[in-house]
């Protein structure tokens, strides 16, 4: 039988530990405007928003042979992303391991002053 090969589908991050190791496909795209992707030429206010990065990440399994056994490694906001992918195709996904993930509902009265003013300026420098 042919060895099992791991599919990875990545927030952008560096990798850590054992995790490099046992890659043997890994897919780490940037979200929109981020890192080396590019900026949007006809960016508005509700530019960058989880609807337009859904959708350009939707195409991107497509692209590569991933197979039917993923395991998806998120990261910050991005995790909302892979999340919601794996919700949507639940039969292709291995295993979840996420970083600065919300994972529950919050309430704003729950959050602190600075991270209520980073979410909603979109300003993580403080």
């Amino acid at each position: 039988m042919p060895p099992r090969h791991r599919r990875y589908l990545l927030d952008r991050f560096d990798l850590y530990g054992g995790c490099a190791r046992q890659i043997v496909a890994c897919i780490a795209p940037d979200l929109i405007g981020f890192g080396d992707s590019d900026k949007l030429a006809d960016a508005g206010p509700d530019s960058y928003q989880f609807v337009e990065n859904r959708i350009c990440l939707d195409g991107l399994p497509g692209q590569f042979d991933l197979g039917d056994s993923v395991t998806l490694v998120v990261r910050d906001w991005g995790s909302g992303l892979g999340f919601h992918w794996a919700r949507r195709h639940p039969d292709r996904i291995a295993a979840i391991t996420y970083l600065e993930a919300n994972v529950a509902p919050r309430l704003w009265s729950q959050l602190s002053p600075i991270a209520i003013w980073a979410h909603q300026t979109g300003n993580t420098d403080h």
